[in-house]
């Protein structure tokens, strides 16, 4: 579960600096 939840985070926050 807490992978998961990271992964989530880890691509919007990258989403969001593009």
């Amino acid at each position: 579960m807490h992978f998961i939840l990271s992964g989530i985070i880890l691509i919007l926050g990258e989403n969001f600096l593009i």
